[in-house]
């Protein structure tokens, strides 16, 4: 196992691989053990270089080493000190650092409970903050765990509330664990694993922090839990990015409403409104729908997304992507590929694009915000 670990987390480590071709990787040979004993006998390499290789090897030592002299545990995909859930997403991380009470050879106890992620904008208003800790104060004697993203605002005020409630809670950070961000969130880190929750991230110690990695940490926010509750959002940010990567997982959605003239309202209703969100206003809603449990995520009522209205559309035009490890592509060359289609699968797009997937939801969570494109049931999308 120890071995098995060490070439898990040298394959994150070699570059241009990205979480989906991981994936491709140990489905091919096996395991990341076999890829690199492989590479080394063959000499002939697909994937990076002979000297990438060796290097990437060099650097998970260091990383293991860290992490023992640290206290941190790190779980690998298809073990039992998994979450279950979380592994059966198609691009769920090759490996997890989790910083907990929990020896590094055992597996974190908030695991064991099925989780409730809630999430919403950093600028969260007093309706927010206060829906937040109601609806924790009504689940305080529920045997689950509450997961959210460390952020300031709503993510702040869902770990408070729950470690006020006596509930186990998850922070899932961007970055690696030899950090906090924000800073302003150092105690608070502190006392959520002192109190049996858990930090966790995908990414090793001296990771940057750039906004490209939050979609990355948003879709293990949404793998780990059963339910996804939306407090406070506008039309734009994260949460809506980590609301559409939990309706592709099939998690129960749930939003709290809000005014009609409030900015950061805008996303809970336009997910109430569109159909992709349970409107939620007591922790009974969630108890109709949510079984708490370890196994499968309950079924989710497909529906059908209406476009939002033209006063609220903000793109206005195609700008390309990012620069990441897929390259950059227009938003156009997206819209093309779902008029030839009509309608467009999710995994096809996937396939097509090579984007992963929460880079691919958010750009068609872009795209239908500005009306250029509707969603289906099945995850299938087709132009306005």
């Amino acid at each position: 196992m120890e071995e098995e670990l060490l070439y898990t987390l040298a394959l994150t480590f070699v570059p241009g691989l990205g979480p989906k071709r991981q994936h491709d990787v140990l489905k091919r040979f096996g395991s990341a053990q076999a890829f690199f004993k492989t590479a080394e006998r063959q000499g002939q390499l697909t994937i990076g270089t002979a000297d990438s290789l060796r290097l990437a090897q060099r650097r998970a030592e260091a990383e293991l080493s860290l992490a023992a002299r640290n206290g941190w545990h790190i779980c690998i995909i298809g073990t039992p000190d998994y979450p279950p859930l979380l592994g059966d997403c198609p691009d769920a991380p090759l490996l997890l650092f989790v910083r907990s009470l929990q020896p590094p050879a055992a597996p974190c106890h908030a695991f064991k409970r099925p989780a409730l992620a809630i999430v919403g904008t950093r600028k969260a208003s007093h309706y927010g903050r206060s829906q937040t800790d109601r609806l924790l104060s009504e689940l305080r004697d529920d045997p689950i765990c509450t997961v959210s993203g460390l952020a300031l605002g709503i993510d702040t005020q869902a770990h408070r509330s729950s470690l006020q409630y006596c509930l186990p809670t998850v922070a899932v950070v961007g970055h690696g664990l030899e950090q906090i961000y924000p800073t302003a969130n150092e105690s608070l880190a502190e006392e959520i694993v002192t109190s049996g929750g858990a930090i966790v991230t995908e990414m090793p110690s001296g990771t940057p922090i750039t906004g490209g990695l939050f979609p990355r940490r948003n879709r293990i926010i949404a793998g780990l839990s059963q339910a996804v509750v939306v407090a406070e959002a506008s039309l734009k940010g994260g949460a809506l990015i980590t609301a559409r990567i939990a309706h592709s997982y099939n998690r129960c959605l749930f939003a709290f409403p809000g005014k009609n003239d409030m900015h950061f309202s805008k996303g809970c209703n336009f997910l109430i409104k569109s159909q992709m969100a349970q409107l939620l206003e007591t922790a009974d809603d969630l108890r109709a729908e949510v079984a708490w449990t370890r196994g499968e995520p309950p079924k989710s009522t497909e529906t059908t997304s209406a476009p939002l209205p033209d006063e609220h559309h903000p793109l206005r035009r195609d700008p390309p992507y990012p620069d990441g490890e897929d390259g950059g592509m227009p938003l156009n060359r997206l819209l093309q590929i779902i008029r030839r289609e009509s309608p467009a699968g999710l995994e096809q797009m996937a396939e097509e694009t090579g984007r992963p997937l929460p880079d691919l939801l958010s750009d068609l969570l872009a795209l239908e915000l500005a009306g250029r494109i509707r969603t289906l049931p099945g995850e299938r999308y087709e132009p306005t």
